[in-house]
């Protein structure tokens, strides 16, 4: 699964020790304006706890390239549960290959990268969640690089890439036009 050379940079995929990682957990510290949105009044600054976790590089590697960016995404590195079977992790590792999961009629949880083991940085599988995601600022592409701690091989590389699309670009139906519903009358048009 991992590279045994690294490239000079980050690169979609590489997987990379703790790093500070903000999450919305519900006890945030919010600053409000003077202006009120549906749900009452807007917050314009949050302050948000940043624990170190381990995570992956989500954006691709030309989003690297001098001055193309100002942010990078990343998704974050968790456990799998200990319930999961060994049936559970190999079916898991299988739908990594969206394709050959899709051929197959496999089970395939879309949010889930699994990964194999990297020494130093998690002795047991874990899983890449891409509903975790951050952004930060390229500044800190040489902070993150700094705990890179493996790199994935090309053919990893290419279904990562293409399970990560399939989950954040896959169609889906459309609402039923007999389902939708004017917009509500903003404040200012009543």
């Amino acid at each position: 699964m991992y590279s045994e050379r690294w490239s000079p940079g980050l690169r979609q995929g590489d997987v990379c020790g703790e790093f500070p990682f903000p999450l919305l957990k519900g006890k945030e510290v919010w600053g409000y304006s003077g202006y009120s949105g549906a749900s009452g009044s807007l917050p314009v600054q949050v302050q948000l706890p940043t624990p170190a976790r381990l995570l992956v590089v989500l954006s691709h590697d030309c989003e690297f390239n001098e001055r193309k960016r100002t942010h990078f995404v990343v998704a974050r590195i968790e456990s799998i549960s200990a319930k999961t079977s060994e049936e559970e992790l190999a079916a898991m590792q299988f739908a990594n290959d969206y394709s050959a999961a899709v051929a197959a009629e496999a089970r395939i949880p879309l949010d889930t990268y699994y990964l194999d083991p990297v020494p130093g940085a998690f002795e047991v599988p874990m899983r890449v969640n891409f509903a975790c995601l951050a952004s930060l600022p390229m500044e800190t592409a040489a902070d993150v690089l700094s705990v890179k701690r493996a790199e994935l091989l090309h053919e990893e590389r290419v279904k990562f890439r293409r399970k990560a699309g399939v989950f954040f670009g896959r169609d889906a139906d459309d609402i039923p036009d007999e389902e939708k519903q004017p917009p509500p009358p903003r404040e200012d048009e009543t």
